[in-house]
Parts: structure tokens; C-alpha cells; sequence
């Protein structure tokens, strides 16, 4: 007899795969090349050596580390130039940011951090709305707004439940309204960041259109690249992808 998984696992074990998938394609890792040879991190991480022991890393957020962390200026570019990067991936915020920050200087995938900040939000998301709007005064509800605004673009709909409703109740009235909820799912989803694919689909549309634009100057072509599909390409990387399809790579 087969046993049947604990649902609360699926969605985490899901987004995990498709993390990985996503670190792993071909353009994702051109970007973490040039960003480490960009701020001078070694070619493949931190080795074992100046690496923090993995419990640590494991246990809480890891900040950018030594003479990258200590400059602002630094550490500043590091983030915003790593944002560009992972636009593609459809999950945002503090403790993303921290893992594809981690990757990027140590070659490392903080999976129990993964799993434990998952088991809190991943696809899906309760969020007790009365007592976010009671820690906000007057003067500072001008940054609650801020806030939840920043929130919408990762979680656009939202179901409001009173404290009342019975289990049966909250079931039936999400089976009832589906089809409305995966309409205005359909209206917010961006097209080009998946999940429970890998990218090749989109890197292929991409790679496309760069050659389509071939005989245009690579910096021309880089900056319509980044209009069409966003992130920050490159010259040298729009070369490398004109030579590779020439090749029928």
C-alpha cells in the first residue's frame, strides 16, 4: 500500500526542484559567473576554507560575508545586481534574496533553510490581516502600504476568511469559486517566470530573438533583449549565443 504524502510537504518539495532546475540553466549560471567575476568572488564559491560551517549557514540568514559585506556600496550593488538576475523566478523577498545570495558566494543550496522558510510561505500564504494592520500607527501606515504593496506582486489575490466560517464552509467556497480565482491568476501571471518547468522553453525564445537581431551591434541587441524579457544581458553573452546557434548548439 502506498503511502500518501503529507500535503503541507508537496508544495515546499515542489519549488525546491524548480529552484534547482532554475540555478542550473545555462543562463542563470553566465549571470553568477560574470557577477563573481564582476565584485572578484572566486570562480566556483568561497572554498571550504573561508567557507562558515554549513550548520551555521543552515541556521540563519547569512549575510553577504567579509570585505563584501563591510563595504555598503558593495554589498548594495551585489543585491540589486542580483535582483536583475533572478527576476525570473517567481517567488520574492528577504529570505530569496538570502538564499540566491548564499549560492552566489558559497555554491551552496540552504535546503533545510528552504524548507523550514517554505513550510511558512511558498505558493500560498495565510496572513493574519487584523493583527498586521494593529502593529501600524497613523504616522507609519504610509509604509504599511508601502509594504503590502510590495507584497502584491508575489501574492496579487487574496480570499478573506471570518473567523467564523467552518472548515466545509472555506472548502466549498474555494471549490466554487476556481474558475475565478485562476482568472485573475491568469492576469497577474508573468508569462516568462515558471514553475514546474525549467526555463529552456523561455531561454529558447529568447536565444531566438537575439539571433533573429544578429546583425545589429551586441549592445543594441543586449538592450532590446533586456526590453523583451528583462534581467541585464550583456555583449559578450549576446556573442556567445549568436556563435552557439550558429554552431546549432
Amino acid at each position: 500500500m502506498k503511502m500518501k504524502k503529507n500535503v503541507q510537504e508537496i508544495g515546499p518539495k515542489k519549488i525546491i526542484n524548480d529552484f534547482i532546475r532554475f540555478i542550473n540553466s545555462y543562463s542563470f549560471k553566465e549571470e553568477i559567473i560574470f557577477l563573481r567575476k564582476k565584485y572578484k568572488i572566486p570562480k566556483s564559491g568561497l572554498n571550504l576554507v573561508t567557507r562558515p560551517n554549513t550548520k551555521k549557514i543552515e541556521e540563519v540568514t547569512v549575510l553577504i560575508p567579509g570585505k563584501w559585506g563591510r563595504d555598503k556600496h558593495i554589498s548594495c550593488g551585489i543585491r540589486l545586481d542580483l535582483k536583475k538576475v533572478t527576476n525570473y523566478f517567481p517567488l520574492h523577498g528577504p529570505e530569496w534574496d538570502d538564499i540566491f545570495c548564499t549560492y552566489l558566494f558559497y555554491n551552496y543550496i540552504p535546503e533545510k533553510y528552504m524548507k523550514k522558510h517554505l513550510l511558512k510561505e511558498n505558493l500560498c500564504k495565510i496572513v493574519d490581516l487584523k493583527s498586521e494592520f494593529d502593529e501600524y500607527d497613523t504616522i507609519s501606515f504610509i509604509n504599511l502600504l508601502k509594504n503590502e504593496k510590495e507584497k502584491c506582486e508575489v501574492y496579487p489575490i487574496a480570499i478573506k476568511i471570518t473567523p467564523y466560517a467552518s472548515r466545509n464552509v472555506i472548502v466549498d467556497f474555494i471549490k466554487q469559486n476556481l474558475k475565478f480565482i485562476e482568472a485573475l491568476q491568469k492576469k497577474y501571471k508573468d508569462p516568462s517566470a515558471t514553475l514546474g518547468k525549467t526555463r529552456s522553453r523561455v531561454a529558447s525564445k529568447k536565444h531566438d530573438f537575439i539571433y533573429k537581431n544578429k546583425s545589429k551591434l551586441r549592445k543594441t541587441i543586449a538592450e532590446l533583449t533586456d526590453k523583451k524579457f528583462g534581467g541585464n544581458h550583456r555583449p559578450e553573452n549576446i556573442r556567445v549565443v549568436i556563435s552557439r546557434k550558429k554552431r546549432g548548439e
